[in-house]
């Protein structure tokens, strides 16, 4: 081995020390300056110490890490060279930090002797993502005695990734040329990795993170870690009696909800299962005294707009993101996290909630259940056009206990949520830090790929995963279906595509009023005429187009063995109308 090939060595340490911290999947984009990170990954994947997904699309590589890492709860790496392609990660990034989501970007860099020379490929990339994830920089390397200190970066950049909060961080890796191994020495993996504790023979991370009793206090955080819970102190001093009309609004990354749990609730999808639901559409018609805000709902406008109402006292309380949910600023009180103590049992709890205020929640909530129903009674019996309200309404139907469901932004979250009929035991996924559309379809291929491997790294022992997104989202991450001959594929996905033609959300909005018929359609409804079919057939995916009462027996029909597309074909037309409908209850 020749001692020169810094660029080979620092790489076989960095993902040997990427596998110690517990690293299963990584996502690797080709490129010229990370040649050896590739080379060291396909040598460990080779050798099943890690499940390797290559990808030609930076920015379907991100979100793929990001979907891996969602299900998983561990650290997703996405390989990538230098220049743009270090950019096209930057929208994953944000989902993951704005979602406290553990992926790493890995990016290799030239060296800093080109930086600011108009040598090619080379661009300011430290720092890349700005406030959205923190760098560790791994310094040039000069000699092999180093290793320490390049095993040292790693955990650093693993341990960004955890504290204070789970986020992505950028392990950002200069290198010299030679980029690939030297002649004969492919396969010399041990030659780098030393002795004694630096050994092949020894599984630890060179840092090991320990906690502390207060940092290793549960949460009722739905990700682990994404912050502490809060003393009980903080929420003794609340009065629960009946006296008080207490309503809860969970957002989808509120996790369980403790000594909340017996209150009058509306919950997103993706949030824990309350015992006392209450329908989004049912919020505007209650009085409460206090809302408790857990986590960031961001779904309904209506539910928003009660934070903001005169005489409600507001409680903000911080669920897995790091932030406080305080649009209006009407928030009062903050709190960390739910204390762990949970609730105060049945009867007593009943009591606290106010059995008036339980009934006058639940018979708003069925006067608004009833509404939808009766409306997606309507489509059923060809009254007025489907909308992905009718499609959403089907997908709930088809799922069941063990799935996961992963719903795509804009309007088919909203249908979710308006549905209201989710079955137990669904675990949903909802790219909500940012709401983009951009990389939904890489995210679930990757919740896919992570549920179908099992413990002892089996495929297919995870279970279904079940997509539900509108067709532009589908149409602007197309490439996730590119999925090479030799990589790992879901078991088991489906990929349920609501296409009304366009952005059916803007028909709901302010731009969607009447005023602006006139260049509507053009610049919010953006039709387009893709061959769904076409396209699927092209990347090799198998595709139907069901009715919507067709849907549910194709979702029942248990598992379909690998990736399939199921377009079902919806209208915009009279959108609007519906809406206000089903809201004018």
């Amino acid at each position: 081995m020749n001692s020169a090939n810094l660029s080979t060595a620092q790489s076989r340490i960095v993902v040997d020390e990427l596998l110690r911290h517990g690293v299963r999947d990584v996502v690797l984009c080709p490129g010229s300056r990370s040649a050896g990170v590739a080379f060291a990954l396909a040598a460990a994947a080779a050798e099943e110490k890690v499940r390797l997904h290559v990808r030609i699309d930076e920015r379907s590589a991100g979100y793929l890490a990001l979907g891996l890492s969602l299900d998983s709860d561990l650290p997703v790496p996405v390989v990538v060279t230098s220049g743009t392609a270090v950019a096209n990660l930057h929208p994953a990034i944000i989902e993951a930090h704005e979602s406290c989501v553990q992926v790493i970007a890995v990016t290799a860099n030239r060296p800093p002797s080109l930086w600011g020379s108009g040598a090619n490929q080379t661009i300011e990339q430290h720092r890349a993502f700005g406030q959205h994830a923190p760098t560790a920089h791994m310094p040039l390397a000069r000699d092999l005695a180093e290793a320490p200190r390049w095993r040292s970066l790693v955990g650093r950049a693993m341990h960004l990734s955890q504290d204070p909060a789970p986020g992505p961080v950028q392990l950002d890796l200069p290198f010299v040329e030679p980029l690939v191994p030297d002649e004969g020495d492919e396969d010399d993996t041990a030659a780098f990795l030393g002795s004694g504790a630096d050994s092949a023979s020894n599984p630890n991370p060179w840092i090991t993170r320990l906690m502390t009793p207060d940092a290793a206090t549960p949460t009722t955080s739905a990700r682990p870690g994404c912050g502490r819970a809060a003393p009980a102190a903080h929420f003794a001093g609340l009065d629960f009696g009946p006296e008080t009309r207490t309503l809860v609004i969970a957002g989808s990354d509120a996790g369980e909800l403790g000594p909340l749990a017996w209150l009058p609730t509306f919950a997103e999808p993706g949030a824990s299962v309350p015992r006392h639901s209450v329908h989004p559409l049912a919020v505007p018609a209650l009085a409460p005294d206090r809302v408790i805000v857990v986590g960031r709902p961001t779904l309904h406008r209506p539910v928003n707009k009660l934070l903001s109402r005169d005489g409600v006292e507001v409680f903000a309380v911080r669920g897995r993101s790091h932030l406080y949910y305080n649009p209006a600023g009407a928030a009062q009180t903050q709190l960390p996290a739910l204390p762990a103590a949970a609730a105060p049992d049945s009867a007593d709890a009943e009591w606290q909630a106010g059995a008036e205020w339980l009934a006058e929640a639940a018979d708003a909530n069925a006067k608004a259940k009833q509404a939808v129903d009766a409306e997606l009674r309507k489509s059923a019996d060809g009254e007025v056009p489907p909308t992905g309200m009718d499609v959403a309404s089907a997908v709930m139907a088809g799922v069941s206990e063990g799935d996961a469901l992963f719903v795509g932004a804009s309007n088919p979250i909203r249908d979710v949520s308006l549905v209201d009929a989710l079955p137990e035991g669904v675990r949903v996924f909802s790219n909500r830090g940012a709401s983009g559309i951009d990389g939904n379809v890489s995210t679930a291929t990757g919740i896919a790929l992570s549920r179908g491997r099992g413990e002892d790294k089996s495929e297919g022992a995870g279970g279904r995963t079940i997509a539900l997104v509108g067709d532009l989202t589908f149409l602007y991450d197309i490439g996730a279906l590119l999925i090479g001959p030799g990589e790992p594929r879901p078991a088991d996905l489906t990929i349920v595509v609501a296409n009304d033609s366009g952005g059916g959300i803007f028909s709901l909005l302010e731009q969607g009023d009447e005023r602006f018929a006139t260049h509507f359609e053009r610049v919010f409804g953006t039709p387009h005429h893709a061959d769904l079919a076409a396209l699927c057939a092209g990347y090799g995916i198998a595709y139907a187009t069901p009715g919507i009462d067709e849907l549910p027996g194709l979702l029942v029909g248990g598992t379909n063995g690998g990736v399939r597309v199921l377009e079902v074909r919806t209208s915009r037309r009279g959108l609007r109308e519906r809406h206000r409908r089903i809201g004018g209850w």
